[in-house]
């Protein structure tokens, strides 16, 4: 069964025509044509397996996607000065020498405090808070099963706070 609808591009724009399109063709096969008027002709075909039912129930969704996709780009077109200022905050912020005017530095591993640095001879490898052990390692519970807390709350350790110089 085909389904064929028209789509006037004064309502829809052609970069909403073409998203629902592609929405729909793991569902079915999709063909767009220009008409006289200046419209677009959807034509959606069956692919195998698929019931008269379902073609005419694709026809009612391809219609209401093309009012979602529809008002997803006049959200995008809205909002675009805003996206756009708070990208430029962003990386302005995440270099603010930068945004002051100063000279960039010269290397970024200078610019790390050295308290965040390794240690001399620090093994990458150690693991002495077991983060990288597996669950079914640490507690033994199959995936997907909950296991017990093998530390009941009261004994458990207080979470170490650092030292302020």
């Amino acid at each position: 069964m085909n389904v064929d609808l028209t789509v006037d591009t004064a309502l829809y724009p052609m970069d909403a025509i073409l998203g629902t399109a592609y929405v729909f063709v793991d569902r079915c096969y999709v063909f767009l044509d220009r008409t006289a008027e200046g419209g677009v002709r959807v034509s959606l075909s069956a692919k195998a397996g698929t019931t008269d039912d379902e073609m005419r129930s694709a026809a009612g969704d391809f219609q209401n996607e093309l009012l979602a996709q529809a008002l997803r780009l006049r959200i995008a077109e809205r909002h675009e000065k805003v996206r756009e200022t708070i990208v430029a905050r962003a990386l302005f912020g995440a270099a603010p020498r930068l945004a002051e005017g100063a000279e960039p530095l010269p290397d970024p591993q200078v610019a790390l405090d050295p308290q965040f640095l390794p240690a001399e001879g620090d093994d990458y490898l150690e693991d002495p808070l077991g983060i990288a052990v597996p669950w079914e390692e640490k507690f033994g519970a199959p995936p997907g099963e909950r296991a017990p807390d093998p530390t009941p709350a009261a004994a458990a350790p207080a979470p170490k706070t650092p030292e302020r110089p």
